[in-house]
């Protein structure tokens, strides 16, 4: 799944366009995409995560990198072998390009702020 535009509020995928946050796990994107506590990323807020058996989990904060990644968050993915990758989403977006090719890489995409 290719990443070809990002723009605050906009994100192409595959040629269909986003308007509303993202989640792209192996061969579907998820939908709009919310979080229990809105700007705060929880283990909760990513259903089906271990079902995709990632290995990569790239992690778009925001435009401006506003959404929150939690140090018990950041550990419990790693507890489950699991690398994090957290950047602001043009970033982010960048990097979830160079590594989509690789077995297990799955992203969560805040647009806006």
């Amino acid at each position: 799944m290719k990443i070809t535009h990002y723009s605050f509020g906009s994100i192409t995928i595959n040629g269909n366009t986003y308007s509303k946050d993202v989640l792209i796990y192996t061969g579907h994107v998820h939908s709009p995409w919310w979080r229990k506590e809105g700007h705060v990323l929880q283990p909760v807020d990513l259903p089906g995560l271990f079902q995709e058996h990632p290995s990569l989990l790239i992690v778009g904060t925001g435009y401006h990198g506003t959404m929150l990644v939690p140090k018990e968050t950041r550990d419990y993915f790693t507890s489950h072998r699991i690398k994090v990758i957290i950047k602001k989403t043009g970033e982010a977006v960048d990097q979830y390009n160079e590594n989509v090719a690789l077995p297990g890489v799955i992203a969560a995409f805040h647009l806006t702020c």
